[in-house]
């Protein structure tokens, strides 16, 4: 996928969600655009999607098909099934602020049965990574995970 531009994490994750799993034609630019409608004087690529907690949730909600992390059974359980996980990272932006960021888990490396490294689609950079390992994710507490079952 393109790396995003400004603080788009989260509808580029959506695009490629919808493009590549759903194989749908929504873009990362229809879910700006969608955000932006419904949030007058919004501008996405610099302040990102804003919002508690609960909003940001339910705008994810409103356009896939979810689990939460625990009726997912987890991230070994979720992949397992064939759903790929949204979720957020503690993250820093190019000035040093700490920042949640959203990235996609799409699989792990079940070489490494005890503590499996996890592959996840990072849309800052355009490309997959294995670098965090399910206990660290786990210990990671993030804001929040969505086992993605299908778009609507």
């Amino acid at each position: 996928m393109p790396p995003q531009n400004g603080n788009t994490c989260l509808p580029s994750i959506m695009g490629y969600i919808n493009q590549e799993l759903c194989k749908g034609s929504y873009t990362t630019n229809y879910y700006i655009d969608q955000y932006e409608n419904a949030h007058a004087g919004v501008d996405v690529e610099e302040t990102g999607i804003v919002g508690s907690k609960r909003k940001v949730m339910e705008y994810i909600e409103s356009n896939f098909h979810t689990l939460t992390y625990m009726e997912a059974g987890g991230v070994v359980g979720s992949i397992d099934a064939g759903r790929p996980l949204l979720t957020t990272i503690l993250s820093f932006d190019n000035t040093g602020f700490k920042q949640i960021h959203n990235i996609l888990i799409v699989g792990y490396d079940s070489s490494a049965k005890n503590n499996p490294k996890l592959y996840y689609m990072d849309s800052r950079y355009g490309r997959i990574f294995n670098d965090i390992d399910v206990a660290g994710f786990n210990a990671s507490s993030p804001t929040y995970t969505f086992s993605i079952t299908g778009c609507k």
